[in-house]
């Protein structure tokens, strides 16, 4: 060997034998295990290295045919357990199962009904997906919400295939009873989804009625030290008929609330005769005139 070509060659072993005496036996042993899986599947690895530790890429790169990724996972950490792939799909099926379980548990013995809300939409690659989230109140008072379910759809982009597939979740959580309300947005499709679903809600003796338009009203109280209170609470009673009438039909907690017609007729004509004293009270007690002198007649004509 001539001396130039000798020069080099002691020149590089000084390179590396001072790199690698400034580090531990742990890092030679460390350098020496990535330098043992140098294969086409650590690539960037081999970037890496070349960038922080240059003098151990350019010391050597041995050539590996064969190589098995979970050995580089040993090298990392040598007491490391991996699963198989057939144990983390059963892991996962029993770990969603069981959380699974514990929501169906919770929404069947949530105090009331559940709303939902529904979201649709076409992924980039033309996936067409349904998105499902359920809001209820707790015995505590509550508000809680959860995803209920991220549906992958089949088949057309209409409100029947929606409607099916929303109908499916309810009954495969069991909780197609409790079923008060659903939010959307104002596509059409939207619409023929809702439509299609109190027909299949029908069929299960379920009325979700689309066509009636309830008030948005809060029941009233009866209060003892109000005037008139009573008559009060038995107006807004009146105009929350058909709201109460359905809350009762579909909550099996509510059901023993429910009121028969002939006592619905019975409130009506207490309300037509309490109204004649609200009329009454509202007219002596005014105070844009004076009442004094009208309490009198007021009085006779009740009496």
């Amino acid at each position: 060997m001539s001396e130039s070509g000798q020069s080099n060659k002691e020149k590089e072993d000084e390179i590396i034998d001072t790199d690698t005496s400034k580090s531990s036996s742990s890092s030679k042993q460390r350098y020496l295990k990535v330098k043992d899986f140098a294969d086409k599947s650590t690539t960037k690895l081999w970037k890496h290295i070349q960038g922080v530790y240059p003098t151990v890429y350019s010391y050597k790169r041995p050539t590996i045919h064969c190589c098995r990724k979970s050995s580089i996972s040993l090298c990392l950490n040598p007491i490391a357990n991996i699963p198989s792939a057939d144990t983390l799909r059963r892991d996962l099926n029993t770990n969603f199962e069981h959380i699974k379980g514990t929501v169906q548990h919770t929404l069947q013995e949530a105090p009331g009904l559940l709303s939902f809300t529904l979201d649709a939409w076409t992924s980039k690659n033309q996936l067409l997906f349904l998105g499902i989230s359920v809001h209820w109140i707790d015995k505590e008072w509550n508000l809680k919400c959860s995803t209920l379910d991220f549906c992958f759809l089949s088949g057309p982009h209409s409100g029947e295939n929606f409607a099916n597939k929303f109908f499916d979740v309810l009954q495969d959580f069991n909780i197609v009873m409790k079923l008060l309300a659903i939010s959307c947005d104002n596509a059409a499709n939207m619409n023929i989804m809702l439509k299609k679903l109190s027909i299949l809600l029908l069929e299960k003796n379920i009325n979700f009625d689309l066509t009636t338009n309830l008030p948005e009203l809060e029941l009233i109280s009866d209060i003892i030290t109000q005037w008139n209170s009573t008559e009060l609470m038995l107006e807004r009673i009146l105009k929350l008929k058909k709201a109460l009438y359905n809350a009762t039909l579909t909550d099996k907690d509510l059901a023993k609330y429910k009121l028969a017609d002939n006592k619905w007729i019975i409130i009506n004509e207490i309300h037509k005769l309490m109204q004649y004293f609200k009329k009454s009270s509202d007219f002596i007690t005014g105070q844009l005139y004076p009442t004094l002198s009208f309490s009198i007649p007021v009085y006779t004509v009740i009496i």
